[in-house]
């Protein structure tokens, strides 16, 4: 069997039973696919390609390393089992084609990860139907008995699993798809590890054959550069899930360092006779090392530090504390520094930290190696849920680091601390700290580097949440244009360059062009990431938001419902996409009506996040605020009163009284008090968010205006119509100022002033005000859009108000009719404009025809909200039960 030729990219081989674990096995392909590597495995022979064992034998040599998923199935197995004739020691017991691709992959001293599933993640195959008999029985011979066929094939690969424990393979044992999930994120960072061995040897080579000529300048560069190594390491896993967005970015950093790395080495030993001689010496000796150990039972890649160094020196003739002399400076840090993150990425942080601690304490003069260390706590501590301490820590590292001296390490450390200020809510510090590391990067790396790229990135990304919007689009469009290519297809900080730019868009207004980004993000996530990934599924999202507000709502539903589909199946429990997914599924739910479905996501959502975040954080907050507004909507209202007021606590607890996050969580409190009658209490929690937000934005600020549009309504339900006529036209003005005549928020502020005229009884002036709106919607969204039937639904009102019923009812039957076609009978809209078409009947003088529509109002309400809901009560009374009725504006 031939070699496969030799890819570009390194491979990995993913070796399990596909009828067990063929989803984990693609989820794993889209990891090792993000971190430049080309996965592997079984399912890619086919006859064509000769004998089986042969063809994995070809793979497996051409590969960097094997991820092993050992789980309840033994798998198919070779008719005969001549371990010997396959690359195999002659005992090896009697084995699957599966454990023959771990067998040999030891065999040949393959980098190896070992998986092994608890009872309790998710297979493709019910576990009693794995291991049945497949193929018929051979002429002449009764079928085989299924239960003793299974039971023989369990009991192999029990054997084989006891084996590997027994062996002291490094292993991860997740007991449940939550645990197996957090485990895939570590492989970005396990992987990211075994890409750099070769350049982080070479460089504790290059530092070795500098000693030996006395070239203690040349060593000292070459342990700077074995750390700005782990820098690139450290990158990957600081970030992690949390901040998956750099790590497409991170990897280039890496191969960009490595190659740099390799270029100053070349330069200390070119010319030199004497350093390539003991160059190939060294390597020599360790070939041999290698070669007269058991790859096993004894891998070299196993041996602790101390036996290959007293190996080496044997092997070269050198006395051991000649060598170790030799090596030991600057070495053991960052060897402590390399094991210490290699301990974070699988999980044990008190280890991990124990040996970042060793470093602060053994360097008290290396500033460099501290800082790092530094940061390998904060990374711990972030991974541990204790923010203030990751942010703390991150902080001592940022102090330690000296621009002048070494720019490079200043922006990164500086980086990842405006990324924690971020998360934290503390934007205006984040945007200052990037803004400083975007110009150190542009005056050290240049304009277009992928430094500066990401620094770019992640600066619009706070800026956009500061409202500051024209600044961040400019610079995702800087990141999008990356002339020079820098950044690949695939990276995750072009992927959501283009995302973030899309919602920008669609927020001021341009929805074809938002619609037309969001359909080439949704396209390029499908490419790039592979159809389920977590960029998927944010991308079919966002489409179906920019859908929902554009009218579009059976695509968007759909959307939305594709995209539920795919988060449910592909991404893990706690991930925050999937609870963003899942959440739009339970708002278009809302939307159109069916409040019971969408409680019961929301509550599911609720119970998940309570279990990730023990103590309450943020995530827990927004999922309980979404279930209060549900249950809201069902008319529980001091349950959903409780709920969110928690959930201000929350929030408060996590990023304290001035935050953005607070104030939006406060105003949702404000109108869930208006809803249940308590306008006083809503007016005093509007005008304390909106005092926060002038003195934090200024007063024409988005979120200044919409805390200013909320309080002008509170004081309209309470009578206070001058007051609210005041902050209403002021909201009017400011928008027709920031947005122009035709942006759906301009319109909307211009129909919230003319229901205020309507209410206070003003209909002459409410009339050319709400007609406006209508008319512009109808001119700039178009008749089918939400906007333009609600806009008509109350231009009729207000006629009825008027009186001039021959005015009103045509335009109220188009409002009913118009968003029956649209939006389904079953839409709070369509509901609402229906019982005031009945409304309007009765009032004119026509009974008869007012109560069958009446009836259908009341029946519908009752069917979709039960009887005790304020809406099923009010339309009971518009039969005549009760006092006459109380209708909406919408």
């Amino acid at each position: 069997m031939q070699k496969p030729p030799a890819s570009p990219r390194p491979r990995v081989f993913l070796s399990t039973v596909s009828r067990e674990f063929k989803t984990l096995r693609m989820e794993i392909e889209k990891v090792v696919r993000h971190l430049g590597y080309d996965p592997v495995s079984m399912d890619d022979w086919s006859a064509a390609h000769g004998e089986l064992r042969a063809w994995l034998r070809a793979q497996l040599e051409s590969c960097d390393g094997i991820i092993h998923l050992a789980g309840l199935a033994y798998g198919d197995e070779p008719g005969e089992q001549d371990p010997a004739a396959h690359g195999l020691p002659a005992g090896t017991p009697r084995y699957s084609y599966t454990q023959y691709e771990w067998h040999y992959a030891q065999a040949i001293g393959l980098k190896s990860w070992l998986i092994l599933p608890g009872a309790d993640c998710t297979r493709d195959t019910a576990p009693d139907e794995l291991d049945l008999p497949v193929d018929p029985a051979p002429p002449g011979q009764p079928p085989p008995d299924p239960a003793v066929h299974q039971a023989a094939r369990r009991l192999w690969q029990a054997e084989h699993i006891a084996r590997l424990k027994a062996q002291n393979h490094a292993r991860h044992e997740p007991a449940d798809d939550l645990q197996l999930h957090k485990l895939l994120d570590t492989l970005h960072d396990h992987a990211a590890e075994m890409r750099q061995r070769f350049a982080q040897w070479q460089g504790f080579v290059t530092e070795y054959l500098a000693r030996m000529e006395g070239k203690l300048d040349a060593a000292a560069e070459g342990v700077r550069r074995v750390e700005g190594q782990t820098r690139g390491l450290r990158k990957a896993a600081a970030l992690g899930v949390a901040a998956l967005l750099v790590i497409g970015a991170a990897g280039w950093w890496i191969r960009r360092d490595t190659s740099q790395t390799a270029k100053g080495q070349d330069e200390i030993v070119q010319g030199q006779a004497r350093l390539e001689e003991q160059m190939r010496k060294m390597r020599e000796s360790l070939g041999i090392i290698q070669q007269q150990s058991d790859p096993l039972l004894d891998p070299v890649a196993d041996w602790p530090r101390e036996r290959l160094e007293r190996a080496l020196a044997r092997q070269m003739g050198m006395p051991e504390e000649e060598l170790r002399a030799l090596l030991a400076a600057g070495r053991t840090s960052v060897d402590e520094l390399l094991q210490g993150q290699a301990l974070l990425a699988s999980g044990q942080s008190a280890d991990a930290v124990a040996r970042f601690d060793r470093v602060i304490s053994q360097e008290q003069a290396a500033t460099e190696r501290r800082s790092l260390a530094y940061l390998g706590k904060a990374n711990a501590a972030y991974m541990q849920g204790d923010r203030a301490a990751a942010l703390a820590l991150s902080g001592r590292a940022c102090a330690l680091a000296d621009r002048e001296e070494n720019p490079g390490l200043w922006a990164e450390l500086h980086f990842n601390q405006g990324f924690l200020l971020w998360e934290e809510g503390r934007l205006a510090e984040a945007s200052k700290m990037l803004q400083q590391v975007l110009e150190a990067r542009e005056q050290t790396e240049g304009e277009t580097s992928a430094g500066t790229l990401s620094a770019c990135f992640m600066l619009a990304r706070v800026l956009q949440d500061q409202g500051s919007e024209q600044e961040a689009f400019f610079l995702y469009e800087r990141v999008l244009e990356d002339p020079r290519r820098l950044l690949p297809a695939a990276s995750h900080i072009r992927f959501y360059a283009r995302y973030n730019l899309a919602y920008l868009l669609f927020e001021a207004g341009d929805a074809a062009e938002a619609e037309r980004l969001a359909r080439a993000s949704l396209a390029s996530s499908v490419e790039d990431f592979g159809e389920g990934s977590a960029m998927h599924v944010e991308s079919l999202v966002l489409l179906a938001v920019i859908l929902r507000d554009k009218g579009s709502l059976a695509e968007a539903r759909d959307m939305a419902d594709g995209a539920a589909e795919l988060a449910q199946r592909h991404l893990p429990v706690g991930s925050p996409v999937k609870a963003e997914t899942l959440a739009l599924r339970a708002s278009m739910l809302r939307q159109f009506g069916h409040h019971e479905a969408a409680e019961g996501i929301y509550r599911s959502l609720a119970e998940t996040q309570s279990a990730l975040e023990k103590d309450g954080g943020p995530k827990t907050a927004a999922a309980l605020a979404d279930l209060a507004q549900a249950i809201l909507d069902r008319g529980g209202r001091n349950e959903a009163l409780e709920m969110l007021a928690k959930s201000v606590a929350m929030l408060v607890k996590h990023h304290g009284e001035d935050s953005h996050v607070v104030w939006t969580a406060r105003d949702n409190l404000a109108l869930a008090l208006a809803e249940t009658g308590d306008y006083s209490g809503a007016e005093a929690l509007h005008q304390q968010v909106l005092a926060a937000r002038t003195e934090k934005y200024g007063a024409e600020h988005p979120a200044t205006l919409l805390s200013l549009g909320n309080l002008a309504d509170a004081q309209k339900q309470q009578g206070s119509y001058e007051k609210a006529e005041k902050n209403m036209r002021a909201v009017y003005q400011a928008s027709l100022r920031l947005y122009g005549p035709d942006h759906a928020r301009t319109l909307s502020s211009l129909n919230n002033l003319a229901l205020l005229l309507k209410e206070k009884g003003d209909y002459a002036a409410a009339e050319p005000l709400q007609r406006q709106a209508y008319e512009d919607s109808l001119r700039v969204l178009g008749r089918d859009h939400p906007y333009t039937l609600k806009y008509l639904n109350n231009l009729a009102l207000v006629l009825e108000h008027k009186g001039d019923y021959a005015a009103a009812e045509p335009l109220q039957r188009q409002a009913y009719e118009d968003s029956l076609r649209v939006l389904g009978k079953d839409h709070p809209d369509t509901l609402n404009h229906l019982n005031n078409y009945a409304v309007l009947l009765e009032h004119k003088g026509d009974l008869k025809a007012a109560e069958p529509f009446q009836r259908q109002a009341y029946e519908d309400s009752l069917r979709i909200h039960g009887k005790d809901h304020p809406l099923t009560l009010s339309r009971l009374n518009n039969l005549g039960v009760l006092p006459p009725p109380n209708r909406s504006s919408a």
